[in-house]
């Protein structure tokens, strides 16, 4: 319900029952970066790193984190951990490759890694990287569709998350 102080309350107070409980301490982190509290949320997520260096959410978290303070480079080695990332997440472990190449001059590998992510594009976000990236290599073409679908997208995105607060406040008047 995205009520992530909430959450971060309760994973708190599941921690001090049982300190070493891993999901609980990468949903800790997750609640952390999702409320914004990024530097709190990439102290906890290295913590659980050190216990599991291996453990691809918590790679693909780092990783996310990094790139939100444009650390690309520092992020790279994170999101290749995440390789191994549960299906749901795969677009958008692409998509933070695409940005990683895409800010390091890598931009046909970066091109690469936003079409592998943009199945999973509900926002137009996506799109409108790929658009950026083919007008910063010169296919004015592929820009001006890729800008084109991300319009389309953005505006569905929009229109749904409209519908969601009109029918939330519906339900709380009754």
């Amino acid at each position: 319900r995205r009520s992530w102080g909430d959450a971060e309350t309760e994973y708190r107070r599941a921690l001090a029952l049982q300190p070493d409980n891993c999901c609980w301490r990468l949903g800790l982190a997750i609640s952390l970066n999702a409320d914004g509290k990024h530097e709190e949320a990439l102290a906890a997520d290295k913590d659980l790193l050190q216990k599991d260096p291996e453990d691809p959410e918590a790679n693909l978290l780092a990783g996310e984190i990094l790139i939100l303070h444009q650390q690309y480079a520092d992020a790279e080695p994170y999101l290749r951990k995440g390789r191994d990332i549960q299906p749901e997440f795969v677009p958008h472990l692409h998509a933070l490759l695409g940005e990683v190449y895409a800010n390091t001059g890598r931009d046909s590998e970066g091109l690469t890694e936003f079409k592998l992510a943009i199945a999973g594009d509900e926002d137009g976000s996506v799109h409108f990287q790929l658009a950026r990236l083919y007008q910063k290599t010169g296919d004015k073409k592929a820009a001006a569709e890729a800008f084109q679908t991300s319009k389309q997208l953005r505006e569905k995105s929009d229109a749904s998350a409209s519908f969601a607060q009109q029918s939330t406040a519906d339900v709380s008047r009754q």
